[in-house]
Order: structure tokens, then sequence, then C-alpha cells
């Protein structure tokens, strides 16, 4: 069968091969089943469906991505995104990170103004500065509520108290 222009089906066409060499217009459904193959470029105007896996080799690109199910699995070496927001109402952890190297910090955090937050590969906290120690601090700290020291004070430039200092045992001056 060769046409020159254009034809018209009211009901099925059955083929066991079509080669089109230019432009296929469904304006209904269409429905592929089994392994056919489209070569170049697919454009689609409404909603697929597709009722079995997709798998696709290359770059998916999309100005939106709703994913619904349980579980959501992006299995890269990189994830990048302008915002990632983290709705929990589940008995389950929000965010947990299983980090398996030994030689990376596990968590970064950094703004344009060079203020960072870090966790090293050893657990330890650093604000503003690579840890070195438990928690690592290069600013200033406000606490607005009791701090207990469970062990040594150590104070390695001056002390100033404003207010009382209340001391309940005994009290040392050196020097």
């Amino acid at each position: 069968l060769n046409v020159s222009e254009s034809i018209e089906i009211k009901n099925n066409l059955i083929t066991q091969n079509a080669f089109i060499n230019n432009t296929l217009e469904v304006n209904n459904d269409a429905i592929i089943k089994g392994d056919e193959l489209v070569k170049g470029k697919l454009t689609v105007d409404n909603d697929v469906i597709i009722n079995k896996d997709l798998y696709l080799e290359g770059t998916l690109k999309t100005n939106n991505l709703e994913v619904l199910g349980d579980k959501t699995i992006i299995d890269t070496e990189t994830y990048k995104t302008e915002n990632l927001q983290i709705i929990n109402n589940s008995e389950e952890v929000s965010l947990q990170i299983k980090h398996e190297n030994l030689s990376t910090n596990i968590f970064e955090i950094q703004n344009i103004n060079d203020k960072k937050v870090v966790i090293d590969k050893d657990g330890r906290f650093g604000v503003n500065k690579q840890p070195i120690a438990e928690l690592d601090i290069d600013g200033s700290a406000l606490i607005s509520d009791t701090l207990t020291i469970e062990n040594d004070l150590l104070v390695n430039r001056n002390q100033v108290v404003e207010g009382d200092q209340i001391v309940n045992n005994n009290s040392f001056v050196n020097g």
C-alpha cells in the first residue's frame, strides 16, 4: 500500500509493520502492546498511562515530577535540587543518612556568607569550622536555659560573670 497524500480509516487497521516517514497523528487513544518501538521524537499532548514498568535509557527531563507510593529510590551519586521538603506523618525517621565512607564529612551545610555546619566523618559537630572536638564552635553561643557540665570546665580566656556566682562545693583559686 503506497499512499501519497492522506488516508482515512474509519475502523481498524491491522498490519505487520508500519513505517511512517513524517508524522503520525492519533486523535483518540493509541494502544501499544508487545515490544513495539518508536524511533525518533514522540510528542504526546495528553496523559500517558503506563500499566507496567517504565525503563528509560538516557535522561528524563520534566518540569514537575510527582511520585506517589510508599517508597522512592533515587540511586545516583549526586542529587541536586533547589528545595527539598520532607513532610513526615509516620512513626519513621524523617531523614536518615548512612555514610559508608570514613574519609569524608557526613554532612555539610553552607550559605553564601561562608557560615557552615559540619558533621565530620567521626560524628563531630562543627559550627563555622571543621570540628576537632565533639562540639566545636567558631563564634558566639547563647544558652537560654541551664548548662550542665559533668566534668572539668577549662576556660582559656577571661571568665566574666554577670549576676551571682553560686558555688555548691569548694572553690579553689590558683595564682
